[in-house]
């Protein structure tokens, strides 16, 4: 694909980024680095995170126990407890490795990461383009599920059907009385519009990272395509055209190890976090189809907010086995890329260089999670698959 006959507006490089830190910091998962600000935020944090998700934790676990043994009840607390489990351990994650995700953060803006930025906009705002493309789709998915989640009691109330709180839970009160009704049914309608968009902005920080791989990749391939032209033919003598072309080949060997200490990072930081995360919406969404079967009233409002939260979950899965795919994809094409360039026009020591490198991409960059599970979109026709057959037994176990 040629990037540069692509039309778009320019974005700053890695915008996509930006978005994604900027919602994270807001909500309370990004602290700043400096005292006193750092103490008073960490207790902004806990105040966020109680908000957000404590309460709903607490209320739904003692809820899972008080309806034990009702499948139908059982399932409709499960998909949504799962859900805000991986979202708070994915906020652990984040805050305590805050310091390594700076380190990546801060060398996107080095050398290797962002120079030429004039020559590759167009690289640049591709990828931006793209990473914000997803974080829309991905918040257009979860907003108007959890929307229609939090108008469940208005759609009751104009039905005339008994009142409900958008969310199965247990609270120590009776929650059909006002104003306990009111009160609960706005914080959970409140509580999960805010950690939708908390829950989308740290999905979208990771893959935002791995989007930012692939762009390098992309711009490590330009660079062997064009390194000639960067010098033009013969224009000097020899010998400075010899250091020069030394000298950038070096640079973009130096370049392509950064980006797969990089990816490696990535994966360290978020592997295991991104492996609960795959496992729970397969289970979250074989559970939630069952329980849009399982409906005996038909709300709109309900059945619409559920058909669009499955899209929303087959989503989360999306983007990151995307993700990892490109990966894989992008470093598989570097060779063909170097051999495009003008290789057989420059001396020994620079074609040694260019099959070492060409070498060490003849194995792709494998973004994995688990001991044997890759990010790509075998994966996510896999897992798919998985959650259709965990349904299937499901829905037979229970007729």
């Amino acid at each position: 694909m040629e990037l540069d006959s692509i039309k778009l507006r320019h974005l700053q490089p890695y915008y996509n980024i930006k978005v994604s830190l900027t919602l994270t910091k807001y909500i309370g998962t990004w602290p700043p680095v400096l005292e006193p600000y750092r103490s008073i935020y960490f207790f902004y944090t806990f105040l966020s995170f109680i908000f957000i998700l404590g309460i709903y934790l607490t209320v739904q676990t003692v809820n899972l126990f008080v309806i034990w043994g009702n499948i139908e009840l059982m399932i409709a607390t499960t998909f949504l407890l799962m859900t805000n489990s991986i979202h708070a351990y994915k906020v652990f994650v984040i805050l305590k490795n805050q310091k390594r995700i700076q380190v990546l953060l801060d060398k996107l803006s080095t050398v290797n990461y962002y120079s030429n930025q004039d020559k590759y906009e167009r690289v640049f705002t591709y990828y931006a383009w793209q990473g914000l493309l997803h974080h829309a789709a991905y918040q257009s998915f979860g907003t108007v599920a959890v929307s229609c989640w939090g108008a469940t009691p208005i759609a009751d109330a104009i039905a005339g059907n008994t009142r409900r709180l958008p969310m199965e839970a247990w609270y120590p009160y009776d929650t059909k009385k006002s104003p306990a009704f009111e009160i609960t049914s706005g914080h959970q309608a409140v509580a999960v519009i805010i950690a939708c968009f908390h829950n989308i902005g740290m999905d979208t920080l990771i893959t935002g990272l791995m989007n930012a791989a692939c762009c390098q990749l992309e711009i490590i391939k330009q660079n062997l395509k064009n390194i000639d032209l960067e010098f033009g033919d013969y224009c000097v003598v020899e010998k400075n055209e010899k250091d020069f072309l030394n000298k950038q080949i070096n640079r973009i060997i130096e370049h392509s190890n950064e980006i797969h200490d990089f990816v490696k990072e990535i994966e360290d930081i978020f592997g295991i976090a991104i492996l609960l995360q795959l496992t729970a919406n397969c289970l979250i969404i074989c559970i939630s189809a069952f329980h849009v079967t399982q409906m005996t009233v038909f709300i709109p409002v309900e059945f619409f907010g559920m058909m669009v939260y499955l899209c929303c979950m087959t989503y989360q899965i999306f983007i990151y086995c995307y993700h990892g795919n490109e990966l894989e994809l992008q470093s598989a094409s570097i060779g063909t890329a170097a051999f495009s360039g003008h290789w057989w026009k420059f001396h020994k020591s620079y074609n040694r260089s260019l099959g070492l490198l060409i070498t060490r991409f003849n194995k792709s960059i494998i973004f994995t999670v688990g001991p044997l599970m890759k990010l790509s979109l075998q994966l996510f026709v896999g897992i798919l698959r998985m959650s259709y057959s965990f349904f299937t037994l499901l829905k037979s176990s229970t007729n």
